[in-house]
């Protein structure tokens, strides 16, 4: 479950972060911004509903749903192990509390719209949702995440190929020196 909260996470960053990993190598990085966009106490309402806009358009809450998805299951699964005759008393509570999660949700939408308002001026929110509204935006908001998790996965395969190597040459490197790993 920690795993998949983490993959959830990093996906949310990365959707969050609008980089694709896959095409970092063949563009040149952009460089970072000097400050924040604006201080978050001087984000006005207006400012803070665009930003709201973009993440939703940018689905900054679908992982969310994947983590609360998850949440349910290990839930089920916790207490049905032992007691498996509760399950739907404990499928009915856990609907019932469909709102107050649903609450929770907002929050945590809220937290990345005020994110993005620090760190994008209104005027170029306006134009990021310009951009993911048009039909290579919407493609690009599509695919991003197949390409993240191609990626990722990918990272996973080259961590274990390094971390084999690193091992393989740090033993015959030391046992030159005359220690044995």
């Amino acid at each position: 479950m920690i795993a998949s909260m983490m993959r959830a996470a990093a996906l949310a960053a990365f959707v969050a972060g609008g980089v694709s990993g896959v095409h970092a190598q063949q563009r040149p990085a952009a460089p970072a911004p000097a400050a924040p966009a604006a201080p978050a106490a001087e984000i006005s309402p207006a400012h803070l509903a665009a930003a709201r806009q973009l993440a939703t358009r940018l689905r900054m809450d679908e992982p969310i749903v994947i983590i609360l998805d998850e949440m349910r299951a290990q839930v089920i699964a916790t207490f049905t192990t032992t007691r498996p005759e509760i399950k739907k008393d404990l499928e009915s509570v856990l609907l019932a509390m469909n709102p107050q999660i649903a609450a929770r949700r907002e929050e945590i939408l809220n937290t990345g719209a005020r994110d993005l308002a620090v760190r994008f001026s209104q005027s170029e929110i306006g134009e990021l949702l310009t951009f993911f509204n048009t039909p290579l935006g919407g493609k690009y908001l599509t695919l991003q995440p197949q390409a993240f998790t191609e990626y990722s996965t990918q990272v996973q395969q080259w961590i274990s190929g390094l971390n084999d190597f690193v091992v393989t040459t740090v033993r015959a490197e030391m046992k030159k020196k005359g220690h044995d790993l």
